[in-house]
């Protein structure tokens, strides 16, 4: 069961935008990149797990430069070898497996939907759209207006950037949204702006 506190901001809310990852979406691994590190050993796949990590590093690095925010799957495998790249759709089916509801998230999700509130999805993730759409749709996340990604956008939640496109997109009061936590950051740094009037999830 979700939290009475959760319950009143929902209540007081037109627009609840919810994270995925360490929200809605629990996986099976204490860090995301001990996935990389479990299909090492599967695939029997030496040096997979540092060659990946490096590899979203200097994709990283590159789309810096550019003052591009966020990097996505295909960016960042072709920083790989090419005895690595069968290994990209074996990461996206370890992703759909190790994925699972936060139940009580669920619930908050559902409550939402049934009081009539707005519900947006919004994450910093270079997964493709249809990899996280097919994870939230397993997880039991269905109903939701709009998913906001930033591998498709380009904009993330840490730079303010993705919760700027949130409000554009509702037209809806900033005060009238409550955000997830991992806002927190890029709300931070639109200190100057009205965006700052959003109310966070507990």
């Amino acid at each position: 069961m979700f939290s009475d506190k959760l319950q009143n901001l929902i209540d007081n809310s037109d627009v609840v935008s919810f994270d995925i990852f360490d929200t809605l979406i629990i996986r099976s691994y204490n860090q995301h990149t001990d996935l990389f590190r479990h299909i090492e050993i599967a695939k029997n796949a030496e040096s997979f797990e540092a060659k990946r990590i490096a590899a979203e590093q200097k994709a990283r690095s590159e789309a810096g430069k550019q003052n591009i925010e966020e990097v996505t799957l295909d960016e960042i495998y072709r920083h790989l070898d090419d005895r690595f790249q069968p290994l990209k759709e074996a990461e996206i089916q370890q992703e759909l497996r190790c994925c699972s509801a936060d139940k009580n998230m669920l619930e908050a999700f559902n409550y939402a939907l049934k009081n009539n509130k707005r519900v947006v999805i919004a994450s910093d993730m270079y997964l493709p759209q249809k990899t996280v759409e097919k994870i939230l749709h397993n997880a039991g996340y269905k109903g939701y207006e709009k998913l906001f990604l930033s591998s498709e956008t380009k904009h993330t939640k840490v730079s303010g950037s993705m919760f700027k496109d949130i409000l554009e997109y509702t037209k809806v009061p900033a005060v009238k949204i409550l955000l997830s936590p991992s806002m927190r950051i890029g709300m931070i740094l639109l200190s100057s702006s009205p965006c700052r009037q959003a109310i966070l999830l507990p």
